[in-house]
C-alpha cells in the first residue's frame, strides 16, 4: 500500500501515515525498511497490519516521491483538492481531523455544485425560454437537487465530525444541526475556531495548518 507521511515526532520516534485507502496508520522508527525522508507529505509504500504500517520504504516509480522533501510545507493543497478528496478518499471518513481550509473549501465547492445542479434542472424543466414554467413546476430540479444532497450527505457529515475533532470536541457535537436555527449558528461558530496546534485524542495536527 502507498500513502503520505502525515506526522512524525523525531523525539518519540513515532508517526502517522495517511494511506491511499483513506485510513491512517501508526508507525515507529523501527518499522522503516530503509532510510526514508520522514518529512510531512513524503510519499512512501508500506505493509498494513491492523492499523500499523510496517516495512516502510520510499515509494517506487512515483515522481512525487523524489520532490516531496523540497515541496512539503511550501504549498498546501488546492481548494478543489479538498472538495475532490471529500467525495473520494474521505467519502465516509469520520476519523481524524479537518482544518478550517479543508472545511470551507469543501463548503464552497459544494454550494457551487448545488447551484449548477439547480441550473441544469431549471433548463430541463422549462427550457431556455420559459423560466416561469420551470419555477412553477420544478420537478426535475427538485429531483436532481435531492439526489445531489443525498449523495453528498456522508462526506458533509464526516467533514463536520472531523472539524469538531480538530478543535478538540467530540464529533457528536455535529448533532447540534438538529436544533432549529440555534444549532446551525453554534456549528458555524465551531467551524471558525482555529485548529489545535498540538496532537489530540483524534489525531495529529492536520497537514498545512496555518492558523
Amino acid at each position: 500500500m502507498r500513502g503520505d507521511i502525515l506526522h512524525f515526532d523525531s523525539a518519540q520516534g513515532v508517526g502517522v501515515i495517511n494511506g491511499d485507502d483513506g485510513s491512517r496508520y501508526a508507525f515507529a522508527r523501527g518499522d522503516l525498511y530503509e532510510r526514508v525522508a520522514l518529512a510531512k507529505a513524503a510519499r512512501v509504500e508500506f505493509r498494513a497490519e491492523r492499523g500499523r504500517a510496517r516495512g516502510i520504504a520510499r515509494a517506487r516509480g512515483d515522481t512525487r516521491a523524489a520532490s516531496t522533501e523540497k515541496s512539503a510545507g511550501t504549498r498546501g493543497p488546492s481548494l478543489w483538492r479538498h472538495f475532490r478528496d471529500g467525495l473520494t478518499r474521505n467519502y465516509a471518513n469520520f476519523r481524524g481531523r479537518a482544518h478550517r481550509a479543508e472545511y470551507w473549501s469543501y463548503a464552497l465547492f459544494w454550494l457551487v455544485a448545488l447551484a449548477l445542479v439547480i441550473a441544469v434542472g431549471l433548463v430541463f424543466d422549462g427550457g431556455l425560454t420559459d423560466f416561469r414554467a420551470a419555477v412553477q413546476a420544478p420537478t426535475i430540479t427538485l429531483t436532481l437537487s435531492v439526489v445531489f444532497v443525498l449523495a453528498t450527505l456522508l462526506p458533509g457529515l464526516g467533514l463536520a465530525v472531523r472539524r469538531q475533532h480538530d478543535i478538540g470536541l467530540s464529533g457528536w457535537y455535529s448533532l447540534f444541526v438538529l436544533i432549529p436555527s440555534l444549532g446551525s449558528l453554534v456549528l458555524l461558530a465551531f467551524s471558525l475556531i482555529p485548529s489545535q496546534k498540538r496532537d489530540n485524542k483524534w489525531g495529529p495536527v492536520p497537514e498545512n495548518v496555518v492558523s
